[in-house]
């Protein structure tokens, strides 16, 4: 058995773990082609307990994909994963939005959300008739919310966010609606109404992302010579590997029900400061041949000419008179351009930088990749990725070339010594307010001002973090909650 992809899913996933809560993994393998050769076919699910796995053979995992199914969704957007050994698992990633069609994805989460909502009023007034046990009717309560929101995100979007921004909502909604199941039907009746009236980016059906009457899709090749005199064959599985940029995890790492730890990121050197925006991670990729492509933060969406096009998540429309300005590296390397696209309906926040709709882009950073490593085994390319083999450009360097393309860079906020970093939530917190009271990337006079966070890397990009002002506040709420009711149980 080969596992080409695994990692953590369900409550721990969403932020929604608690103390005793299960460590739910999932993934996708396949079997030795022999095995397929008997009169007997080999099992397409592996499920096992002590750990919590479920691990399911490719094509029974490809046709759960196509039918939207949420659990098994959830596995292609994950930010993190515990496998990815081999190189098809970048692959499956790199083509998720291929599975996703609009009635499907409506048709599961609305369905599943559906299916729950039905099992919480079956339990009445007390009566528990339903099969849901009283004491688990919080968590299928919070778990509808989730379904109808994500499934939403995923249907107007293209886009799928794991971890939950706001996990507290969610407790909050579930214990009401536990002692109350009638409470969540306006809820409902509301998430009905958002579906009818949203506009899906989504296709009709899986794999139609690209437009018909545009120009073919170009076929990967295994060739990585980059001709000057026309556009390159390009592997570009390989070219979407290569140019990912780091995961960004919290600066305070995360704890139960998405609350921050006092476990703190450890900097070193000089550390760049730059304002976080509410968006979603974009990439204009610049080969040396002069040829371009666009994509977001785990795949292509479209290329010079649409040989390659997939409108999920607005990037393509926001940032396609964008690429043309970016000019190539002139010591043959692979140029990337990361961005934040944000405004209209780009993120949760999109008001705090405009209400009229408008749509930004910022340069947050730069990155020069060796053409040769295109030629590289997809986990040897993933490997020199993940342990820091992109070459980042110095910030001298990357505002010269904000300033030649036209483009504005992310607010830059400063740059410190990583032994004046704040080490404690409290303040931390104290410390954002200070450095960064309002957005600095405001699209017009409409928006609504509140800054998301601040973005902590070194120089090297050796380790990069995100302090977000959410995370702090629900992190410090729920101390306080926790220290009244602790100071109310103590006895005059």
């Amino acid at each position: 058995m080969r596992i080409l992809l695994a990692g953590v899913v369900g409550s721990v996933a969403y932020g929604l773990n608690g103390p005793d809560s299960d460590v739910d993994r999932l993934g996708v393998f396949t079997w030795p082609t022999d095995r397929f050769m008997g009169l007997t076919a080999p099992s397409d699910s592996i499920v096992t307990s002590k750990p919590d796995s479920t691990m399911h053979e490719a094509a029974k995992a490809a046709r759960l994909m196509l039918a939207a199914n949420p659990t098994v969704t959830e596995l292609l957007w994950l930010e993190d994963y515990e496998s990815k050994a081999h190189q098809l698992g970048d692959e499956l990633v790199g083509i998720r939005s291929a599975f996703l069609s609009a009635k499907r994805v409506r048709d599961a989460y609305m369905g599943y959300a559906v299916a729950q909502f039905r099992k919480l009023l079956a339990r009445g007034d007390g009566s528990f008739n339903s099969d849901i046990p009283a004491r688990r009717a919080s968590k299928h309560a919070r778990h509808l919310k989730r379904l109808v929101d994500q499934g939403f995100e995923l249907y107007t979007t293209g886009r799928l966010t794991i971890r939950l921004e706001n996990p507290q909502a969610y407790f909050d909604f579930g214990e009401q609606v536990a002692k109350d199941p009638e409470s969540a039907r306006p809820f409902m009746a509301e998430a009905e109404r958002r579906f009818d009236d949203a506009r899906t980016v989504l296709p009709p059906g899986p794999g139609q992302h690209r437009n018909p009457a545009r120009s073919p899709a170009p076929q990967c090749h295994h060739q990585t010579k980059l001709d000057p005199e026309g556009p390159a064959m390009l592997d570009l599985a390989a070219l979407n590997s290569a140019t990912k940029y780091p995961s960004i995890p919290t600066y305070h790492e995360l704890g139960d029900r998405g609350s921050l730890t006092e476990t703190v990121t450890p900097f070193h050197g000089d550390v760049i400061l730059t304002e976080k925006i509410d968006g979603t991670n974009s990439r204009i990729i610049i080969t040396p041949d002069a040829d371009w492509y666009i994509g977001s933060r785990e795949e292509l969406l479209t290329a010079r000419g649409d040989r390659v096009h997939n409108p999920a998540l607005g990037i393509v429309d926001a940032l396609r008179d964008v690429a043309p300005r970016l000019t190539g590296d002139a010591d043959e390397r692979i140029l990337v351009a990361y961005l934040e696209t944000y405004g209209a309906r780009i993120g949760g926040e999109a008001k705090q930088y405009s209400t009229r709709g408008a749509v930004g882009w910022r340069l947050f950073d730069l990155a020069f990749i060796p053409a040769g490593v295109l030629g590289w085994e997809r986990e040897r390319i993933a490997a020199w990725r993940d342990g820091g083999g992109q070459k980042f450009a110095h910030e001298e360097t990357m505002q010269r070339a904000a300033l030649s393309w036209g483009i504005e860079r992310t607010p830059r906020l400063g740059t410190i010594p990583a032994g004046e970093l704040p080490i404690s939530i409290e303040d931390t917190h104290a410390w954002l307010t200070r450095e960064l009271p309002g957005t600095l990337a405001a699209l017009d006079e409409s928006a609504g001002g509140r800054a998301e966070g601040i973005v902590l890397r070194t120089v090297d990009r050796s380790v990069i973090a995100k302090a977000r002002f959410q995370d702090y506040e629900r992190t410090l709420k729920r101390r306080g909650t926790q220290q009244g009711k602790r100071a109310a149980a103590i006895p005059a």
